[in-house]
C-alpha cells in the first residue's frame, strides 16, 4: 500500500494578498491552510460561530489531524456564542457533561455545519479550540481591534495574514482583504516571527496596554459585552416612533429565550414550506414554544 504524502503550507501557491471581491477566502484561504496546519493563532477584533460554519470542512482536517488553534479576541460576542464556549470550558472539568457534547456532535463536519454552537463547545472542551478574551487598558481606552493570524504545519513552516477581516459570516460578504507572508519566501521570515512574537506577547497577557483574560477570568470580572440584535447605531425620531409602536402592537420573543437547534430547524423548514405543515415533536420537546416563536417570526417588520 502507497502512503499519501504529507501535504504541507509549503505546498500551496499562495498569492501576496486576497480581496473578498475576488476571491473567496474560505474556499481560497482557509480551508486548504486549516487542512494542512497543527497549529493556528489567531487574534481579531470580532468573532462569531458562524465562521466555524462556513469552515467546516477545514476545521474538520484540522481537528482529525490533531491540531490546536488560540484565539484572541474582544469581549464583544453574541449571547449564545458565549453560552457555547462557557459550557465547553466547563466541560473540561466535567466528564459527564463533555461525554454528553461528544455525543451531541458525532460527526463532527455535520455539526458544524448543522450543530454549531455543539460543535463549538465540544471542541473548546476537548482542547482543539482555545480562547481568551481581550481588553485594552492603561493608555489605551477602546477595544480589541487586531486582525491577524498564523498557520504552522508539521514541518515548522508557517504563513501569517493581516488585513481587514473579522471570523464572521458579515466578514465574507463585506469587502475585505488581507495580506498573506510565508515562512519560505525571501524576506517574509521576520514579519512572521514578529507575529508569533506578538500573539505570544498577548497570549501570556504580557503587553502593558492590553489586559488579556482565561475565560473563567472573563466571567468572574464580568468584561463580557453581548451582543444583541438591537441597532448600534441612532435612527431618526420617526423611525424610533414606528418601531416603539410596533413593539408594543406587536408579539416578540424574550430575550432569555434560547430555542434549541431543532426548534430552529422545525421553524426554518416550516417557512421553507411557505407556513404550511405539522410540527411532529415528542412530548415535551417544546412544541408550543417553537409555534409561539415561529408566530412571531412571521410577523412583518415595520414599514
Amino acid at each position: 500500500m502507497m502512503l499519501k504524502p504529507m501535504t504541507l503550507l509549503r505546498d500551496l501557491n499562495l498569492p501576496a494578498t486576497l480581496e473578498t471581491s475576488r476571491h473567496d477566502l474560505t474556499h481560497d484561504f482557509f480551508e486548504p491552510l486549516l487542512c494542512r496546519a497543527i497549529r493556528y493563532d489567531r487574534g481579531v477584533g470580532y468573532f462569531s460561530s458562524g465562521w466555524l460554519r462556513i469552515n467546516a470542512i477545514g476545521l474538520t482536517a484540522f481537528a482529525a489531524r490533531g491540531g490546536h488553534a488560540r484565539w484572541i479576541t474582544s469581549p464583544i460576542l453574541a449571547q449564545e456564542d458565549w453560552h457555547a464556549l462557557q459550557q465547553g470550558v466547563e466541560a473540561r472539568r466535567d466528564e459527564v457533561l463533555r461525554a454528553v457534547l461528544a455525543h451531541a456532535v458525532g460527526d463532527l463536519a455535520r455539526s458544524l455545519e448543522a450543530h454549531t454552537l455543539s460543535a463549538l463547545a465540544w471542541m473548546v472542551a476537548d482542547n482543539i479550540l482555545d480562547f481568551r478574551l481581550a481588553v485594552p487598558t492603561a493608555e489605551l481606552t477602546g477595544e480589541f481591534h487586531a486582525k491577524f493570524g498564523l498557520f504552522s504545519d508539521v514541518h515548522g513552516n508557517q504563513v501569517s495574514f493581516e488585513g481587514s477581516y473579522n471570523d464572521s459570516i458579515q466578514g465574507t460578504r463585506n469587502y475585505e482583504s488581507i495580506k498573506i507572508f510565508c515562512s519560505w519566501k525571501a524576506g517574509h521570515l521576520e514579519l512572521i516571527q514578529h507575529d508569533q512574537e506578538r500573539f505570544e506577547r498577548l497570549w501570556r497577557d504580557e503587553d502593558p496596554n492590553v489586559r488579556v483574560l482565561l475565560l473563567p477570568d472573563a466571567i468572574r470580572e464580568q468584561i463580557l459585552k453581548l451582543r444583541t440584535h438591537e441597532r448600534p447605531y441612532q435612527v431618526a425620531k420617526q423611525t424610533a416612533e414606528r418601531s416603539e409602536r410596533y413593539r408594543r402592537t406587536h408579539p416578540q420573543r424574550p430575550s432569555e429565550l434560547r430555542l434549541r437547534d431543532y426548534q430552529e430547524e422545525a421553524i426554518e423548514a416550516w417557512f421553507a414550506n411557505e407556513c404550511q405543515g405539522i410540527c411532529e415533536m415528542a412530548t415535551g420537546t417544546g412544541k408550543t414554544i417553537t409555534a409561539l416563536a415561529a408566530a412571531v417570526k412571521q410577523q412583518d417588520p415595520p414599514p
